[in-house]
Parts: C-alpha cells; sequence; structure tokens
C-alpha cells in the first residue's frame, strides 16, 4: 500500500512567499501526498487570493479558513483533517527540497515489516537576507532507534541547543491515538514542545543523513519579545516539572533540562531590548520563574539563579545581556 504524507502549512499574510513553499511540493519526486492550508485569519487580499489560486491550480489542496487563533491552533485544525499515513510540517515561507518525501518514503518501505513512528533529517537554515547557507547536521549516517538506544539519538539532538523536528514526519496514527495536538498557549517553543511529547510516544525512529527541509530567514520574526519571553517561560516551565516523569536516562535527563534552560536564559537576557513598558512585567515574570533554572542543576543555571536571588531580576539581566552582547561581538571580531 502505498504511503501517503500530509502536509500541514499555517498561513498568516505570507502571500508573497506562499507561493514558493506551494511550487517546492509540485517540484516533489514522489506524489502521494495531500497539502492542508490553514488560513489563520489573513487580512491581506493578497494572501487570500494567492491560497484560491493554489487551490484552483493543484488538487492536492484542502484549505481551512480560521479566525486569528494562532499557529498552534492553524496546525491543530490542520491535524484534524488529515486523511495521510504521516505528517510534516512545513511554514508558508520555507522549502521542501525535492527528494524530500521520497527519501522518507524509502526509509518507511524498508522499514515496512515494523511501522516506524518518526522519520527525522537534517535541514537548512537559509538566511536570506544576508545570502548565507547554515547546514544543520544532525545525522551523517541512517539509523534506526528504539527505546532501547534512545539516549544516542537524544544526545545528537540536544548536544547543541533544542531541536523541533524540522524535516522530519510523523504517524498519525500515534498523533490519532495520543491525542497530540500543540498547545496553543504557546507562540514560541509551540514545535519544541510538541515534538518532544512526541519523541516520548515513539517506539521505533529513523534517522536519515538527507537534507529535508529549507528554514528560511528574512530577518526578525514578527512576534513581540514579550510574548515570545513569555511563550518560552511557559514552555521551559512544563519540562523542568515534567522531565523526570519520562523514562530516559539520568544523563539525557541532563542534557534535555540543560538545553531548555540555556534557551530560557538567552531568552531572559533579551528583556532589555523590550519597550520600556513591557520590561516591568518581563521582569516581573523572570524573578517569578528564577526556581526554573535553579532545579536544572548544571553550573550556568546555579549561577542564572544565585543572581537573580542576590542582585534581583532587573540588575542580573542587565549584567548578563552586557556581557553576552560584548561576547557577540567578540565573536564576529574573530
Amino acid at each position: 500500500m502505498e504511503i501517503k504524507f500530509s502536509i500541514i502549512m499555517p498561513v498568516y499574510n505570507e502571500g508573497h512567499r506562499l507561493v514558493e513553499a506551494v511550487d517546492s511540493l509540485y517540484r516533489q519526486t514522489y506524489s502521494s501526498y495531500e497539502l492542508i492550508i490553514v488560513d489563520d485569519g489573513s487580512t491581506d487580499q493578497e494572501t487570500i487570493r494567492l491560497i484560491e489560486e493554489s487551490q484552483d491550480r493543484y488538487g492536492w489542496i484542502k484549505m481551512i479558513h480560521q479566525e486569528n487563533r494562532g499557529v498552534s491552533s492553524a496546525r491543530n485544525a490542520g491535524m484534524r483533517a488529515v486523511t495521510g499515513d504521516y505528517v510534516v510540517f512545513l511554514d508558508a515561507d520555507d522549502r521542501l527540497p525535492p527528494n524530500a518525501l521520497s527519501s522518507m518514503r524509502d526509509v518507511l518501505e524498508q522499514q515496512a515489516g515494523e511501522r516506524l513512528d518518526m522519520v527525522l533529517s537534517n535541514y537548512e537554515n537559509i538566511q536570506v537576507n544576508h545570502g548565507r547557507i547554515i547546514q544543520r547536521c544532525l545525522f551523517d549516517r541512517s539509523a534506526i532507534y528504539d527505546v532501547e538506544n534512545r539516549d544516542e539519538l537524544i544526545r545528537l539532538l540536544y548536544c547543541n541547543g533544542m531541536e523541533s523536528g524540522t524535516g522530519g514526519c510523523f504517524s498519525y496514527e500515534v498523533i490519532q491515538k495520543s491525542a497530540l495536538f500543540f498547545r496553543e498557549d504557546l507562540n514560541v517553543c509551540e514545535d519544541v514542545d510538541w515534538f518532544l511529547k512526541m519523541f516520548f510516544l515513539s517506539k521505533k525512529i529513523a534517522a536519515i543523513p538527507n537534507f529535508n527541509y529549507e528554514y528560511l530567514t528574512f530577518g526578525k520574526k514578527r512576534i513581540k519579545k514579550l510574548e515570545r519571553y513569555i511563550s518560552q517561560t511557559r514552555a521551559t516551565t512544563y519540562w523542568v516539572k515534567n522531565l523526570r516523569t519520562y523514562s530516559i536516562s539520568p544523563a539525557s535527563q541532563n542534557l534535555l533540562m540543560n538545553a531548555f534552560v540555556k534557551t530560557y536564559i538567552l531568552f531572559s537576557i533579551q528583556i532589555p531590548e523590550m519597550e520600556a513598558r513591557e520590561q516591568q512585567q518581563a521582569y516581573r515574570i523572570c524573578s517569578d520563574s528564577a526556581w526554573t533554572a535553579g532545579k536544572a542543576g548544571s553550573s550556568i543555571a546555579k549561577v542564572y539563579y544565585s543572581m537573580v536571588v542576590l542582585l534581583g531580576a532587573k540588575a542580573a539581566i542587565r549584567i548578563l545581556h552586557i556581557l553576552y552582547a560584548g561576547f557577540q561581538r567578540r565573536k564576529m571580531i574573530i
């Protein structure tokens, strides 16, 4: 039986980039797929027109319109409409390389005797404004991971930061049985949060060395820094509280915990860049959630926690912000 992919694409006023994302699917060398475009209440007429034109042009596009509720809600609406075997997430301003679906199909068919719950791959970060391509090479060979050797996969995924399964596909059967949806109270880290939950539900995972996703960046995201910080704090707090309930080794728990806390600290030291009226609320959140970092146990987390407790959130963050800015400038010079 032919494997069918369901590609979920949330759209909000990205009409000028949407066409390229859709065309990247038209160029796929594997043709058993559907594209579910979820219009999250777009307000510009160009986006609405291009979505309708794309649907008229390609028979494999489904359309869902909803009021603006955010990217998590849009992805959830898309998942309720899936008819395929595996789900792929594609943002409206990104692309899939031509062989992305066929390379995942190949490994899924090779393991036909035992269902794979997830296929992971490498991806490229294309910085359009700067003309740079940064390859995120997580896997240098194909491998199958199960519960017994999952710690090795965690090490590959999280030794250098957070990952969200970009360029992967996910069993819809597992998603359906577990009723696994995106947290709609998150607008940052919602993909990291969902991916980790899916990861722990998966019994067998394949990793392949192909570059199966082109993540395009055009400049700063439009989400306000305060909203990003609140969302990041919520996600970090959840995982610091709950990570130890999952069946993984202490080493993997520490690795994941530290990855979350480091990301959280990086968000925290951006508070001085917020608008003045937002900083007061952000410092209050920082002070209230400092225990999150303290629970992680790493040296950097302990230093951060101690600084916030002893100096107060505002002074601690301003010092760290200055130190980090100096570190970044030094990196650029070197």
